[in-house]
């Protein structure tokens, strides 16, 4: 601020968009390096990543197994505790798959060690540094496409500090894939300049605050200082006195013939509200998160609340678990269980609207024939009823199976 302090000025106005006006306040546009540990101490990025993992986190992740009536929870298949409840001895499953959104949003790609006992079975799935993993790509003298990772685990890179992992070693879930289909897109990466303005605007903001908006200029004269310690002593004395919210607004008393030209800054450049609004708006739209979950509620409004969280679920999330899901069977299962087992997210919970459009719901689907009250009590997580297997026509609300015997009289209902 008092580099120049020997050079005679004049009254200056300069917008706070202008490079001249982020160095005034000590701020350099090449000196903010966007990556993915960096933009996570972005609040958008943060939200965003936060607000996609833990809704992730937060659906359960069954493991099922067809049947000829449908399908029912493997629950004594090694993989179905291992996806719902605890990934590995140190992690339960919702911290892994947060780690799993966290890796797809932020760098592209996530990378699982896989560990299997003697027998082959999966016991345990282990997440990896994504920044510490190399991939070659090869192909076998059969023509077989097949992947070596080479996983770094010291801190100094030396060769012993290196394991290499077969292709059955390794869970690899991609987001938007890359040219190779390898490796995901790093979304920070490919929208650095978007993520790093939203980081120069909060940083310049830092700044401008800090060093009192009502006070910042430039002190020159028309004369010269003889010494550096006289430099010295002014710019200490000024700063102490008068730098500073705390000192805003006191007289400045100067000495020496100094003269004090202010930087004139006006309402709208002192204004950031706009342009953070902006930012955070660009920012989520990368993400796909519904601006409403960022604390954006400018187009939210009681009727429409409830569709933009549907949407957030069918469009921002559901994606999300399509790839997980898809890399689990294709990754996790033998040729001959992938026949008959698979894992899904239930998003019925986040899925199910307000109550009175779930009731009306319910009570057609009961109606209709294609749901039992029993699978309606366990939706809303009541327990069932001993009568409430069987499925009901909407014709004098009977049974189907006594409807089929011609029985119409029997086990009738007049309500429900």
């Amino acid at each position: 601020m008092f580099s120049n302090i020997l050079e005679k000025r004049e009254l200056s106005n300069i917008p706070l968009t202008d490079k001249q006006a982020l160095s005034i306040f000590g701020i350099t546009q090449d000196g903010v390096n966007v990556s993915a540990n960096t933009a996570m101490n972005h609040t958008t990025v943060y939200t965003c990543v936060n607000v996609k993992a833990q809704g992730i986190s937060s659906v359960p992740l069954n493991f099922y197994k067809e049947t000829k009536n449908g399908r029912e929870k493997a629950k004594t298949h090694p993989l179905y505790n291992i996806l719902h409840s605890q990934a590995n001895p140190l992690m339960t499953s919702a911290t892994w798959r947060e780690m799993v959104v966290q890796d797809l949003e932020l760098r592209g790609t996530h990378f699982s060690q896989i560990v299997r006992n003697n027998g082959g079975q999966i016991v345990a799935l282990y997440p990896l540094i994504h920044d510490n993993m190399d991939i070659t790509l090869s192909v076998t003298d059969k023509n077989i496409p097949s992947i070596k990772y080479e996983y770094t685990i010291s801190a100094d890179n030396s060769n012993k500090g290196k394991r290499v992992f077969k292709n059955n070693e390794i869970l690899r879930i991609v987001g938007l894939p890359s040219d190779n289909g390898i490796l995901g897109v790093t979304p920070i990466t490919q929208n650095a300049n978007s993520i790093k303005l939203g980081m120069q605007t909060e940083i310049f903001g830092n700044k401008f605050f800090e060093n009192g908006a009502n006070g910042s200029g430039i002190l020159s004269t028309d004369g010269e200082f003889k010494t550096q310690d006289q430099v010295d002593r002014i710019k200490s004395q000024f700063g102490e006195k008068y730098a500073g919210l705390s000192n805003s607004k006191k007289p400045i008393v100067l000495e020496a013939g100094l003269k004090w030209q202010p930087i004139t800054i006006s309402n709208n450049d002192s204004q950031f509200l706009e342009t953070r609004q902006y930012q955070k708006s660009d920012i989520a739209s990368i993400f796909r998160v519904s601006p409403h979950l960022i604390n954006d509620l400018k187009n939210a409004t009681f009727s429409n609340i409830t569709e933009l969280s549907l949407e957030h679920v069918k469009f921002c999330l559901m994606p999300v678990a399509v790839k997980i899901e898809a890399a689990i069977y294709s990754q996790l299962l033998t040729d001959s269980e992938k026949l008959e087992y698979f894992a899904e997210f239930n998003f019925d919970g986040l899925m199910r609207g307000d109550f009175k459009t779930r009731t009306e719901g319910y009570k057609n689907a009961i109606n209709g024939g294609y749901m039992t009250p029993n699978e309606v009590r366990k939706k809303e997580n009541l327990n069932t009823d001993e009568f409430g297997d069987k499925l009901l026509m909407q014709i004098q609300y009977a049974t189907l199976e006594n409807i089929e015997k011609g029985n119409l009289n029997e086990n009738t209902n007049t309500s429900i």
